[in-house]
């Protein structure tokens, strides 16, 4: 399985930006960048928006960067 969110990784290499300075940069924990990077949790909007500030995401291009297909469906525990 390919690895989630290619092109964002891709930006972030470019930039030379690891998950632990997009964490700082975020203002959240390495945990909670971790586990959206590798699809298992979505992305809250409001850091889709401090990225797409961070990278120059043009607003047309979120879902190119934020593939919905990326993140992992939870699984209801009833």
């Amino acid at each position: 399985m390919a690895k989630p969110f290619k092109e964002l990784r891709k930006l972030m290499y470019a930039e030379g930006i690891d998950q632990r300075s997009l964490a700082r940069q975020l203002g959240k924990g390495t945990t909670y960048v971790s586990s959206r990077i590798r699809g298992l949790a979505p992305w809250d909007m409001l850091d889709v928006y401090a990225l797409c500030d961070l990278f120059e995401i043009p607003a047309g291009e979120i879902a190119v960067y934020f593939p919905r297909e990326d993140v992992t469906p939870r699984t209801s525990q009833v």
